[in-house]
Protein backbone atom coordinates (compact mmCIF):
# COMPACT_ATOMS: atom_id res chain seq x y z
CA UNK A 1 0.00 0.00 0.00
CA UNK A 2 2.87 2.00 0.29
CA UNK A 3 5.32 3.07 -3.00
CA UNK A 4 8.43 3.37 -1.53
CA UNK A 5 11.00 6.17 -2.06
CA UNK A 6 10.23 9.08 -4.48
CA UNK A 7 12.49 8.83 -7.29
CA UNK A 8 12.85 12.44 -7.49
CA UNK A 9 14.00 12.91 -3.61
CA UNK A 10 15.11 9.53 -2.77
CA UNK A 11 16.47 10.65 0.73
CA UNK A 12 12.75 10.81 1.68
CA UNK A 13 10.60 7.77 2.28
CA UNK A 14 7.34 8.64 1.05
CA UNK A 15 7.55 12.05 0.44
CA UNK A 16 7.54 12.49 4.32
CA UNK A 17 10.25 15.29 5.26
CA UNK A 18 10.62 16.06 9.10
CA UNK A 19 9.19 19.43 8.94
CA UNK A 20 6.00 18.10 7.02
CA UNK A 21 5.30 15.98 9.97
CA UNK A 22 6.09 18.16 12.36
CA UNK A 23 3.64 20.09 10.52
CA UNK A 24 0.74 17.43 10.72
CA UNK A 25 1.56 16.46 14.69
CA UNK A 26 1.33 19.87 15.42
CA UNK A 27 -2.18 20.37 13.97
CA UNK A 28 -3.19 16.81 15.30
CA UNK A 29 -1.96 17.86 18.95
CA UNK A 30 -3.38 21.00 18.82
CA UNK A 31 -6.96 19.96 17.71
CA UNK A 32 -6.94 17.02 19.71
CA UNK A 33 -5.86 19.03 23.16
CA UNK A 34 -8.89 22.10 22.37
CA UNK A 35 -11.06 19.36 21.82
CA UNK A 36 -10.20 17.65 25.33
CA UNK A 37 -10.74 20.78 26.81
CA UNK A 38 -14.26 21.21 25.16
CA UNK A 39 -14.91 18.06 26.85
CA UNK A 40 -13.41 19.16 30.15
CA UNK A 41 -15.36 22.19 29.86
CA UNK A 42 -18.82 20.11 29.23
CA UNK A 43 -17.75 18.08 31.90
CA UNK A 44 -17.57 21.14 34.28
CA UNK A 45 -20.93 22.53 33.49
CA UNK A 46 -22.29 18.96 34.17
CA UNK A 47 -20.77 18.93 37.41
CA UNK A 48 -22.03 17.71 39.95
CA UNK A 49 -24.67 16.07 38.17
CA UNK A 50 -23.79 12.59 35.42
CA UNK A 51 -21.14 13.32 33.48
CA UNK A 52 -22.75 12.15 30.21
CA UNK A 53 -23.11 14.57 27.90
CA UNK A 54 -24.52 12.58 24.68
CA UNK A 55 -21.39 10.86 23.18
CA UNK A 56 -22.58 7.68 25.37
CA UNK A 57 -25.34 7.01 23.20
CA UNK A 58 -23.23 6.35 19.97
CA UNK A 59 -21.63 3.81 22.06
CA UNK A 60 -22.42 0.01 21.33
CA UNK A 61 -23.77 -2.04 23.75
CA UNK A 62 -21.63 -4.59 23.70
CA UNK A 63 -18.91 -2.00 24.61
CA UNK A 64 -17.25 -2.97 27.75
CA UNK A 65 -16.62 -0.44 30.54
CA UNK A 66 -14.38 -0.42 33.54
CA UNK A 67 -17.00 1.32 36.00
CA UNK A 68 -17.59 -1.97 37.90
CA UNK A 69 -13.96 -2.61 38.55
CA UNK A 70 -13.23 1.03 38.73
CA UNK A 71 -16.16 3.41 39.50
CA UNK A 72 -13.78 6.03 40.52
CA UNK A 73 -13.65 6.47 36.67
CA UNK A 74 -16.44 8.16 37.31
CA UNK A 75 -16.12 11.07 39.39
CA UNK A 76 -16.54 13.93 37.95
CA UNK A 77 -13.44 16.12 39.25
CA UNK A 78 -11.24 12.97 38.25
CA UNK A 79 -12.73 13.16 34.86
CA UNK A 80 -12.15 16.66 34.94
CA UNK A 81 -8.70 16.53 35.99
CA UNK A 82 -7.61 13.31 33.63
CA UNK A 83 -9.24 15.03 30.68
CA UNK A 84 -6.98 18.18 31.29
CA UNK A 85 -4.13 16.15 31.90
CA UNK A 86 -4.50 14.68 28.55
CA UNK A 87 -5.04 17.96 26.76
CA UNK A 88 -1.78 19.21 28.53
CA UNK A 89 -0.10 16.10 26.98
CA UNK A 90 -1.49 16.71 23.61
CA UNK A 91 -0.17 20.52 23.39
CA UNK A 92 3.57 18.84 24.11
CA UNK A 93 3.02 16.11 21.22
CA UNK A 94 2.00 19.25 19.10
CA UNK A 95 5.21 20.84 19.76
CA UNK A 96 7.80 18.10 19.36
CA UNK A 97 8.97 18.01 22.80
CA UNK A 98 9.21 14.83 25.32
CA UNK A 99 6.79 13.42 22.39
CA UNK A 100 6.88 9.33 23.75
CA UNK A 101 6.43 10.19 26.71
CA UNK A 102 3.27 12.78 26.39
CA UNK A 103 1.77 10.57 23.64
CA UNK A 104 2.14 7.24 25.76
CA UNK A 105 0.28 9.07 28.91
CA UNK A 106 -2.30 11.41 26.73
CA UNK A 107 -3.04 7.97 24.54
CA UNK A 108 -3.55 5.70 28.31
CA UNK A 109 -5.78 8.68 29.56
CA UNK A 110 -8.08 9.21 26.72
CA UNK A 111 -8.45 4.79 26.49
CA UNK A 112 -9.45 5.48 30.33
CA UNK A 113 -12.24 7.81 29.30
CA UNK A 114 -13.55 5.24 26.15
CA UNK A 115 -13.88 2.93 29.12
CA UNK A 116 -15.57 4.51 31.32
CA UNK A 117 -19.57 3.86 31.18
CA UNK A 118 -20.52 7.60 30.48
CA UNK A 119 -17.53 8.93 29.18
CA UNK A 120 -17.62 12.89 27.77
CA UNK A 121 -15.35 11.43 25.12
CA UNK A 122 -16.99 9.86 22.13
CA UNK A 123 -15.94 6.44 21.12
CA UNK A 124 -15.24 7.27 17.47
CA UNK A 125 -11.73 8.86 19.45
CA UNK A 126 -10.19 5.63 19.32
CA UNK A 127 -7.98 5.80 16.38
CA UNK A 128 -6.64 8.93 17.68
CA UNK A 129 -5.37 6.52 20.25
CA UNK A 130 -3.27 4.65 17.21
CA UNK A 131 -2.14 7.76 15.81
CA UNK A 132 -0.35 8.27 19.80
CA UNK A 133 0.75 5.06 19.87
CA UNK A 134 2.50 5.42 17.05
CA UNK A 135 4.24 8.86 18.13
CA UNK A 136 5.81 6.68 20.97
CA UNK A 137 7.40 4.31 18.61
CA UNK A 138 8.11 6.27 15.27
CA UNK A 139 11.98 6.95 16.63
CA UNK A 140 13.99 10.20 16.29
CA UNK A 141 13.06 13.71 16.44
CA UNK A 142 12.08 15.79 12.74
CA UNK A 143 12.77 18.90 11.50
CA UNK A 144 10.38 21.36 13.21
CA UNK A 145 10.17 19.31 17.12
CA UNK A 146 11.26 20.97 19.74
CA UNK A 147 13.90 18.50 20.81
CA UNK A 148 15.29 19.18 16.93
CA UNK A 149 16.47 22.93 17.59
CA UNK A 150 20.04 23.98 17.30
CA UNK A 151 21.35 20.53 15.76
CA UNK A 152 23.77 21.69 13.21
CA UNK A 153 21.98 19.23 10.47
CA UNK A 154 18.35 20.57 9.98
CA UNK A 155 16.91 17.48 9.01
CA UNK A 156 18.42 15.09 11.67
CA UNK A 157 18.72 11.80 9.23
CA UNK A 158 15.20 11.86 9.72
CA UNK A 159 12.73 9.28 8.55
CA UNK A 160 9.36 7.98 8.59
CA UNK A 161 9.41 4.28 9.11
CA UNK A 162 7.99 2.30 6.10
CA UNK A 163 6.09 0.47 9.12
CA UNK A 164 4.78 3.41 10.47
CA UNK A 165 3.01 4.53 7.07
CA UNK A 166 1.79 1.03 6.19
CA UNK A 167 0.06 1.02 9.93
CA UNK A 168 -1.59 4.24 9.46
CA UNK A 169 -3.12 2.56 6.27
CA UNK A 170 -3.97 -0.87 7.60
CA UNK A 171 -6.31 0.87 10.42
CA UNK A 172 -7.46 2.98 8.11
CA UNK A 173 -8.98 0.40 5.73
CA UNK A 174 -10.09 -1.39 8.27
CA UNK A 175 -12.47 1.18 9.68
CA UNK A 176 -13.94 1.42 6.49
CA UNK A 177 -13.80 -2.06 5.92
CA UNK A 178 -15.64 -2.93 9.49
CA UNK A 179 -17.70 0.37 8.53
CA UNK A 180 -19.26 -1.09 5.35
CA UNK A 181 -19.74 -4.45 6.98
CA UNK A 182 -21.29 -3.25 9.49
CA UNK A 183 -23.60 -1.38 7.37
CA UNK A 184 -24.62 -4.71 5.32
CA UNK A 185 -25.43 -6.38 8.52
CA UNK A 186 -27.77 -4.17 9.88
CA UNK A 187 -31.37 -3.97 8.71
CA UNK A 188 -32.08 -0.57 9.17
CA UNK A 189 -28.91 0.34 7.00
CA UNK A 190 -29.79 -1.65 4.07
CA UNK A 191 -33.56 -0.48 3.95
CA UNK A 192 -31.95 3.07 4.21
CA UNK A 193 -33.91 3.74 7.26
CA UNK A 194 -30.85 4.85 9.12
CA UNK A 195 -30.56 7.69 6.72
CA UNK A 196 -34.12 8.45 6.30
CA UNK A 197 -34.66 9.27 9.65
CA UNK A 198 -31.81 11.86 9.03
CA UNK A 199 -32.98 13.41 5.71
CA UNK A 200 -36.74 13.38 5.70
CA UNK A 201 -37.29 15.52 2.86
CA UNK A 202 -35.95 13.41 0.66
CA UNK A 203 -37.29 10.62 -1.50
CA UNK A 204 -37.31 7.19 -0.85
CA UNK A 205 -35.32 6.52 -4.33
CA UNK A 206 -32.60 8.97 -3.06
CA UNK A 207 -32.16 8.04 -0.34
CA UNK A 208 -31.42 4.32 -1.22
CA UNK A 209 -29.20 5.14 -3.62
CA UNK A 210 -27.53 7.34 -1.22
CA UNK A 211 -27.08 4.51 1.65
CA UNK A 212 -26.19 2.42 -1.11
CA UNK A 213 -23.38 4.81 -2.62
CA UNK A 214 -22.16 4.78 0.77
CA UNK A 215 -22.12 0.55 1.52
CA UNK A 216 -20.41 0.28 -1.66
CA UNK A 217 -17.86 3.11 -1.23
CA UNK A 218 -16.77 1.75 1.90
CA UNK A 219 -16.77 -1.93 0.86
CA UNK A 220 -14.71 -0.64 -2.31
CA UNK A 221 -11.98 1.50 -0.32
CA UNK A 222 -9.38 -1.22 0.43
CA UNK A 223 -9.30 -2.68 -3.15
CA UNK A 224 -9.12 0.91 -4.40
CA UNK A 225 -6.41 1.86 -2.03
CA UNK A 226 -4.03 -0.98 -2.70
CA UNK A 227 -4.34 0.52 -6.24
CA UNK A 228 -1.29 2.74 -6.51
CA UNK A 229 -3.16 4.70 -9.57
CA UNK A 230 -6.58 4.80 -7.78
CA UNK A 231 -5.11 5.32 -4.21
CA UNK A 232 -4.79 8.97 -3.84
CA UNK A 233 -8.32 9.78 -5.81
CA UNK A 234 -9.96 6.88 -3.07
CA UNK A 235 -8.25 8.82 0.09
CA UNK A 236 -9.48 12.58 -1.30
CA UNK A 237 -13.02 11.19 -1.70
CA UNK A 238 -13.15 10.04 1.70
CA UNK A 239 -11.56 12.97 3.72
CA UNK A 240 -13.80 15.55 1.86
CA UNK A 241 -16.54 13.10 3.16
CA UNK A 242 -15.04 13.12 6.32
CA UNK A 243 -14.61 17.07 6.43
CA UNK A 244 -18.24 17.79 5.32
CA UNK A 245 -19.68 15.37 8.27
CA UNK A 246 -17.51 17.15 10.83
CA UNK A 247 -18.53 20.56 9.86
CA UNK A 248 -21.81 19.54 9.36
CA UNK A 249 -23.09 20.89 13.02
CA UNK A 250 -24.31 17.24 13.82
CA UNK A 251 -24.16 16.78 17.50
CA UNK A 252 -21.07 14.76 18.30
CA UNK A 253 -20.06 14.96 14.55
CA UNK A 254 -16.25 16.40 15.36
CA UNK A 255 -15.44 14.52 18.25
CA UNK A 256 -16.80 10.76 16.39
CA UNK A 257 -14.93 11.80 13.29
CA UNK A 258 -11.66 13.45 14.78
CA UNK A 259 -9.98 10.38 15.05
CA UNK A 260 -10.85 9.37 10.94
CA UNK A 261 -9.28 12.54 10.28
CA UNK A 262 -6.24 11.74 11.97
CA UNK A 263 -5.50 8.83 10.10
CA UNK A 264 -6.27 10.57 7.26
CA UNK A 265 -4.17 13.17 7.48
CA UNK A 266 -0.91 10.81 8.13
CA UNK A 267 -1.96 8.39 5.43
CA UNK A 268 -1.39 11.07 3.06
CA UNK A 269 1.61 10.50 0.80
CA UNK A 270 3.02 13.81 -0.28
CA UNK A 271 4.57 11.99 -3.58
CA UNK A 272 1.05 12.84 -4.86
CA UNK A 273 1.58 17.12 -5.11
CA UNK A 274 5.35 16.78 -6.18
CA UNK A 275 7.02 20.07 -6.16
CA UNK A 276 7.73 21.71 -9.49
CA UNK A 277 10.26 20.68 -11.45
CA UNK A 278 13.65 22.53 -12.84
CA UNK A 279 16.82 20.99 -14.65
CA UNK A 280 18.43 22.64 -12.20
CA UNK A 281 18.64 24.13 -8.62
CA UNK A 282 17.10 27.49 -8.10
CA UNK A 283 19.37 30.24 -5.99
CA UNK A 284 17.98 31.38 -2.71
CA UNK A 285 20.35 34.84 -2.11
CA UNK A 286 19.31 35.49 2.11
CA UNK A 287 20.71 37.86 4.49
CA UNK A 288 23.36 36.33 6.19
CA UNK A 289 23.26 39.01 9.24
CA UNK A 290 19.23 37.60 10.21
CA UNK A 291 18.29 35.27 12.31
CA UNK A 292 15.29 34.89 10.98
CA UNK A 293 16.93 33.88 7.32
CA UNK A 294 19.26 31.64 8.70
CA UNK A 295 16.08 29.51 9.95
CA UNK A 296 14.74 29.83 6.61
CA UNK A 297 17.80 28.21 5.02
CA UNK A 298 17.47 25.71 7.64
CA UNK A 299 14.16 24.95 7.03
CA UNK A 300 14.59 24.66 2.93
CA UNK A 301 18.14 22.88 3.97
CA UNK A 302 15.51 20.09 5.39
CA UNK A 303 12.37 19.88 3.25
CA UNK A 304 14.67 19.87 -0.07
CA UNK A 305 16.49 16.68 1.73
CA UNK A 306 18.74 15.97 -2.08
CA UNK A 307 19.69 19.49 -2.55
CA UNK A 308 17.56 19.13 -6.17
CA UNK A 309 15.67 22.26 -5.88
CA UNK A 310 17.71 25.02 -4.07
CA UNK A 311 21.04 26.07 -3.44
CA UNK A 312 22.40 29.06 -1.51
CA UNK A 313 24.22 32.72 -1.68
CA UNK A 314 23.95 35.79 1.31
CA UNK A 315 22.69 38.72 0.00
CA UNK A 316 26.42 39.60 1.00
CA UNK A 317 28.64 37.46 -1.56
CA UNK A 318 30.34 37.93 -4.44
CA UNK A 319 28.44 35.76 -6.09
CA UNK A 320 24.95 37.54 -5.38
CA UNK A 321 27.00 40.71 -6.79
CA UNK A 322 27.80 38.95 -10.06
CA UNK A 323 24.46 37.90 -11.06
CA UNK A 324 22.68 41.01 -10.07
CA UNK A 325 23.33 44.33 -11.21
CA UNK A 326 24.14 47.32 -8.93
CA UNK A 327 20.83 49.08 -10.07
CA UNK A 328 19.03 45.92 -9.12
CA UNK A 329 20.26 45.40 -6.11
CA UNK A 330 19.40 48.86 -4.77
CA UNK A 331 15.03 47.55 -5.15
CA UNK A 332 15.59 44.46 -3.72
CA UNK A 333 14.63 43.74 0.15
CA UNK A 334 17.51 42.85 2.64
CA UNK A 335 15.83 39.61 3.36
CA UNK A 336 15.11 36.87 1.06
CA UNK A 337 15.52 36.77 -3.01
CA UNK A 338 14.81 33.98 -5.48
CA UNK A 339 16.53 33.42 -8.63
CA UNK A 340 14.94 31.02 -11.38
CA UNK A 341 15.26 28.79 -13.72
CA UNK A 342 14.06 31.95 -16.02
CA UNK A 343 16.25 34.73 -14.77
CA UNK A 344 13.30 36.25 -12.93
CA UNK A 345 13.91 37.50 -9.29
CA UNK A 346 10.89 36.90 -6.56
CA UNK A 347 11.12 38.69 -3.68
CA UNK A 348 8.58 39.20 -0.28
CA UNK A 349 5.63 37.14 -0.33
CA UNK A 350 6.00 35.75 -3.99
CA UNK A 351 9.48 34.38 -3.39
CA UNK A 352 8.15 31.91 -0.32
CA UNK A 353 5.00 30.55 -2.75
CA UNK A 354 7.63 29.69 -5.33
CA UNK A 355 9.86 28.05 -2.59
CA UNK A 356 7.01 26.13 -0.73
CA UNK A 357 5.61 25.06 -4.29
CA UNK A 358 9.27 23.53 -5.16
CA UNK A 359 9.04 21.83 -2.17
CA UNK A 360 6.25 19.96 -2.77
CA UNK A 361 4.16 18.14 -0.62
CA UNK A 362 1.96 19.37 2.44
CA UNK A 363 3.96 22.82 1.42
CA UNK A 364 2.36 22.29 -1.98
CA UNK A 365 -1.30 22.91 -0.07
CA UNK A 366 0.44 25.62 1.83
CA UNK A 367 1.64 27.50 -1.40
CA UNK A 368 -1.47 27.53 -2.84
CA UNK A 369 -3.69 28.71 0.56
CA UNK A 370 -0.93 31.70 0.24
CA UNK A 371 -1.34 32.25 -3.15
CA UNK A 372 -5.47 33.03 -3.20
CA UNK A 373 -4.76 35.75 -0.94
CA UNK A 374 -4.42 38.91 -2.69
CA UNK A 375 -0.45 39.98 -3.02
CA UNK A 376 -0.62 43.12 -1.17
CA UNK A 377 -1.94 41.56 1.64
CA UNK A 378 0.89 38.90 1.59
CA UNK A 379 2.95 41.39 0.79
CA UNK A 380 2.25 43.35 4.20
CA UNK A 381 2.20 40.26 6.78
CA UNK A 382 5.69 39.94 4.84
CA UNK A 383 6.83 43.67 5.18
CA UNK A 384 5.59 43.58 8.66
CA UNK A 385 7.80 40.64 10.06
CA UNK A 386 10.80 41.82 7.81
CA UNK A 387 10.12 44.97 10.09
CA UNK A 388 10.42 43.21 13.42
CA UNK A 389 12.74 40.29 12.39
CA UNK A 390 16.16 41.57 14.48
CA UNK A 391 14.19 42.74 17.21
CA UNK A 392 13.10 39.07 17.55
CA UNK A 393 15.63 36.75 16.40
CA UNK A 394 19.24 37.04 16.94
CA UNK A 395 21.83 38.15 14.43
CA UNK A 396 24.09 35.20 13.28
CA UNK A 397 27.62 34.87 14.10
CA UNK A 398 28.34 33.85 10.34
CA UNK A 399 27.05 34.51 7.25
CA UNK A 400 26.63 30.83 6.69
CA UNK A 401 24.47 28.60 9.39
CA UNK A 402 26.35 26.26 11.13
CA UNK A 403 26.29 22.67 9.31
CA UNK A 404 27.89 19.74 8.51
CA UNK A 405 30.28 19.65 5.43
CA UNK A 406 27.97 17.98 2.90
CA UNK A 407 25.14 21.18 3.27
CA UNK A 408 28.06 23.61 3.27
CA UNK A 409 28.40 22.52 -0.15
CA UNK A 410 25.09 23.60 -1.58
CA UNK A 411 26.38 27.22 -1.02
CA UNK A 412 27.97 29.50 -2.97
CA UNK A 413 30.03 32.57 -2.37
Amino acid sequence: MVDGKTPDNPATAFGWTGGQFSLARYVFGTLLAVLLIFRAAAAWRAYPDALDVGSAGARPSWWPTLDDVAPILHHPALVITLLLVAALMAFFVAAGNYVAFAAIVSAALIELMLWSRDSVVHPGLWPAVVVLVAFVLIPGSPYGSIAARGRDDPAGGWRLPMWAHLMFWVVLGGVYLWAGVSHVIDADWRSGKTLGEAMPDASRGAVLALTWSVIVFDLAFVPLALWRVTRPWVWLLAFLQVGRLMSGGEPGAFDALFGLAALHLFTFQPTWLRGRATDKPELLFYDGHCGLCHGAVRFVLSEDADGSRFAFAPLQSDVFNEKVSEEKRASLPDSIVLLTEDGRMLTRSSAVVRLLSRLGGLWRVASWLLWVVPKPLRDLGYTFVAMVRRKVFKTPSEVCPVMPGPLRDRFQF
